[in-house]
């Protein structure tokens, strides 16, 4: 990617993250092309032609930066109102034996679904485990798995499940066992994974005919521990 002037003064003027400057530079390249002449109302066309079609929520942020770079703040005031409303997330809900179907279908990171199913762990907190933190005992195994906030939690996998868990790490012989590939960047190696692993989800479901993501292994987890536990919602809630 060629950088610019732009781009250089996003780096030392901002607290933006390297990913963000790089979308916002692109944000800016478009809007450049699209718009020749800095006139308010060809400015808001822009913006909210790109956020109806594309829900482009950045590319607001990253023309105030470029008026900013400009010294043309006089235009800021008057930019477009786009009012984000986030997409509505719909869960899919299956019995055990759909799910174990999908997890099934799964190939390098079948055993990445299998303990999201058991735990009801997010997907990156179990992606991004070190196999240094792997917890035995008698009847089952803990991973201690960092969440939130870089917040650790130890999840609990019973057996025979458990074996199957060690197998695979034992077998990879990586730091981060349920990842693969390199990146000199571990932020970026575990977004590659996660979207490995969500493309191998979409291809078993598509098999199956259905419809199913990372986080519903969470919300099916959480749906079976609501009805076992009697409809106790705080047991739910201390478990995730």
């Amino acid at each position: 990617m060629k950088k610019n002037e732009f781009y250089e003064w996003l780096r030392n003027n901002t607290t933006l993250s390297e990913s963000s400057i790089k979308q916002y530079y692109y944000a800016v390249e478009k809007f450049k092309r699209d718009v020749k002449e800095l006139e308010i109302d060809k400015i808001n066309e822009f913006i909210t032609d790109n956020f109806r079609e594309k829900r482009n929520y950045h590319y607001k942020f990253a023309i105030k930066h470029y008026l900013k770079y400009l010294g043309r703040e006089d235009l800021i005031n008057q930019l477009a109102k786009v009012k984000i409303k986030p997409r509505k997330k719909i869960g899919h809900y299956y019995d055990r034996d759909t799910i174990l179907r999908i997890i099934d279908g799964l190939e390098y990171y079948k055993i990445v679904g299998l303990i999201q199913f058991i735990t009801g762990a997010r997907a990156k907190a179990v992606l991004s485990f070190h196999r240094d933190k792997l917890i035995k005992e008698e009847k089952g195994i803990r991973l201690v798995l960092k969440e939130k906030g870089d917040k650790e939690v130890a999840v609990y996998i019973p057996k025979p499940y458990a074996d199957e868990v060690i197998k695979v790490i034992e077998h990879r012989k990586n730091e981060y066992p349920f990842l693969k590939g390199k990146s000199s960047s571990f932020a970026t190696l575990l977004e590659n994974n996660y979207r490995y692993y969500l493309n191998e989800i979409k291809k078993s479901c598509e098999n199956l005919g259905i419809k199913f993501n990372t986080h519903d292994f969470r919300r099916n987890f959480a749906q079976i521990i609501y009805k076992k536990s009697g409809r106790n919602i705080s047991i739910v809630k201390a478990l995730l």
